[in-house]
């Protein structure tokens, strides 16, 4: 993906890989013959004000990239595995994951009793505009890098594989916002 491409093949090719996957061109911050590779492409930044962001509070948080949200939940204390795509916990129909192999620590060691953790997957696809951005007003205190696979995490995939985020490299940020500790994992695939 990181081949550089001839410039006039590369208009054609990225017009084509737009209408195979929903990519919208229109939003696009340089013109097509700009990225040299796919991977220029696939992580292309967007013009000025594709995205409006009003000024939020810190108690708000927004979703950080574009995608589909396949899943939504609370996890209690006492839970350690958490379903990458059932929106309800306690019946798990997709795969799932230990969350502290996943964040590389154990969150719920240092929660008070009665605290929850919520989280949201947001899952990507090829057409989407591959950059994410900050959830809240977030500080940041821990980046840590998880080498490991590239695997697809489209929902076939991910049900079949138990530990897939786990599996696949990522990035954990981690740090504070204004209920708590908060953890933010881009997942390669």
């Amino acid at each position: 993906m990181s081949r550089t491409l001839p410039v006039k093949m590369r208009e054609p090719l990225f017009k084509l890989y737009a209408k195979a996957t929903g990519a919208d061109l229109t939003e696009i911050r340089y013109p097509l013959d700009a990225y040299h590779s796919f991977q220029e492409f696939f992580t292309r930044a967007l013009k000025d004000g594709a995205r409006p962001m009003e000024d939020v509070a810190p108690t708000t948080m927004v979703c950080p990239c574009d995608g589909e949200i396949v899943n939504l939940g609370v996890i209690d204390r006492g839970q350690t595995r958490v379903s990458q795509l059932d929106p309800t916990i306690s019946g798990v129909k997709g795969g799932t994951y230990m969350l502290s192999g996943f964040l590389g620590v154990d969150p719920m060691r240092r929660l008070h009793p009665e605290s929850k953790l919520m989280y949201a997957v947001i899952y990507l696809s090829p057409g989407d505009y591959h950059r994410f951005h900050s959830p809240t007003k977030f500080q940041l205190q821990q980046a840590r890098h998880f080498p490991g696979d590239v695997l697809p995490v489209m929902k076939p995939f991910a049900s079949a594989v138990d530990d897939l985020f786990t599996a696949n490299e990522r990035v954990v940020l981690s740090g504070t916002w204004a209920f708590g500790q908060c953890h933010y994992v881009p997942v390669a695939a």
